[in-house]
């Protein structure tokens, strides 16, 4: 038996269209705005979640509450990051359960961690954002989270950085990133040509030592 059992088989072809199969998915189910009330529900979820990783998972929870919490239904679909903030869109947050929202605040915090702004260098964002994504995700379920539905998590990728990931993307594929990168938006020259910090492999390693 599969030891990840939402783990994706198979190269990243422009034609795939990925859909994640985990426990307890909660579909998105929203047709009116959220009362004053429900926002700030969402918001209480979200600080519940934060706490429970910095007793569950000390080193990553201390990652995501560097993060402010900022709820942005605007013009954020899921959620981002600018690499100061936590962004999300309400609704969003609203239709996961305690284990996807974990997954969704990790996942964002990893972008930061793994300072996904500074390592990009001339490669095409779209193609780059995907490679971080698709080198995080892995990471996450390894460690017991529950993606929401239709994040892509390949088995392929297990183990790898996003600069290895990055050529084995094929540049016409129709896949969106799970979140907004809004860092890579921003940043300037110089730090797209950084070779940054921590990278996935060094978070491998610094998780097993837990």
């Amino acid at each position: 038996m599969d030891k990840y059992p939402i783990w994706q088989d198979g190269p990243t072809k422009p034609e795939q269209k990925v859909r994640v199969v985990g426990e307890d998915i909660v579909q998105p189910q929203q047709d009116e705005a959220l009362t004053t009330a429900e926002l700030e529900a969402v918001k209480d979820r979200l600080t519940k979640a934060r706490t429970q990783l910095m007793l569950d998972k000390p080193f990553l929870g201390n990652l995501v509450l560097r993060l402010p919490l900022i709820a942005a239904d605007s013009w954020c679909r899921t959620s981002a990051t600018d690499a100061k903030s936590f962004y999300y869109n309400p609704e969003f947050i609203d239709s996961l359960n305690n284990h996807q929202i974990k997954f969704i605040l990790i996942h964002e915090a990893l972008h930061c961690a793994l300072t996904h702004f500074a390592r990009r260098g001339n490669r095409t964002k779209h193609k780059w954002d995907l490679a971080c994504d698709f080198a995080i995700n892995p990471l996450l379920v390894k460690e017991g989270f529950h993606p929401p539905i239709d994040v892509p998590i390949f088995r392929q990728y297990e183990g790898m950085i996003a600069e290895e990931i990055y050529p084995m993307i094929d540049d016409n594929l129709d896949q969106e990133p799970m979140d907004q990168h809004l860092y890579d938006d921003q940043a300037n020259d110089d730090s797209k040509s950084s070779d940054g910090g921590m990278r996935e492999d060094d978070l491998q390693k610094e998780q097993e030592q837990q």
